[in-house]
């Protein structure tokens, strides 16, 4: 066996070998090495290799290489084309991080919300250890007969439930988020909503003698209280 049969015999065995490590190796470089190697083999069998002109042989060799890799170059475009059209459309997921409140600016609007509360409980009558300043009293105040303050109460409960009731569900939702909680104040808003939804359920089915929902102004400062005992922990 002449220099031929072993030069083309480990290019082939290289190459084929190659293509299974190296997997995203293209065929249009590993064919035409493993053709090359297949003609220097079949040039270097002894009865062959006297037959053979040297210059023309290394020509056929180099043209059928470059022949291969052209249409290894070919198989290899119109496979990934089809590869491509087979591989459905994978959709554009977009990852939504929740960010947790800010703690500074949950801080302040729980104070203010508290502050708004007692500010109406002490405009509307109702004393306060600590008395906001400025702030005139004004004519639907607490009543001296006690036969007047449940309906004093009811009006306070219905501004309440107005005006802070889903603002005080939204800041303990937030400070829940932060793992911070009062209890009583979740017992509160808990009762609240069912009375809520007694009352939706009572005025579908057409019941005028709905619940009324009224709340001492005890139980109203308390709220402020707590939002202002939650701020604090910040």
């Amino acid at each position: 066996m002449d220099w031929q049969f072993l030069i083309g015999l480990g290019i082939t065995v290289i190459f084929t070998f190659l293509q299974f490590v190296v997997k995203n190796m293209p065929n249009w470089i590993s064919w035409p090495c493993i053709s090359i190697g297949i003609l220097l083999i079949i040039w270097g069998v002894p009865i062959i290799h006297r037959n053979i002109q040297t210059g023309p042989f290394i020509l056929f060799i180099v043209c059928f290489a470059v022949l291969v890799g052209r249409v290894a170059w070919y198989f290899d475009r119109k496979l990934n084309i089809n590869q491509q059209q087979l591989e459905p459309t994978k959709p554009i997921t977009q990852n939504i991080i929740i960010q947790p409140p800010g703690a500074g600016n949950l801080k302040q609007r729980a104070n203010e919300l508290s502050k708004e509360i007692l500010i109406d409980l002490y405009e509307h009558g109702w004393p306060l250890m600590t008395a906001p300043s400025n702030r005139p009293r004004l004519q639907d105040g607490m009543p001296k007969d006690p036969n007047e303050s449940p309906k004093w109460a009811e009006r306070r409960t219905r501004a309440f439930m107005f005006c802070y009731f889903n603002k005080v569900i939204i800041i303990r939702d937030e400070f829940a988020m932060l793992h911070i909680r009062e209890q009583r104040l979740d017992d509160t808003i808990k009762y609240l909503n069912m009375a809520v939804g007694t009352n939706k359920q009572l005025a579908k089915i057409n019941i005028e003698n709905t619940h009324k929902i009224i709340m001492t102004p005890q139980e109203i400062e308390t709220v402020a209280e707590l939002l202002k005992s939650m701020a604090a922990k910040l």
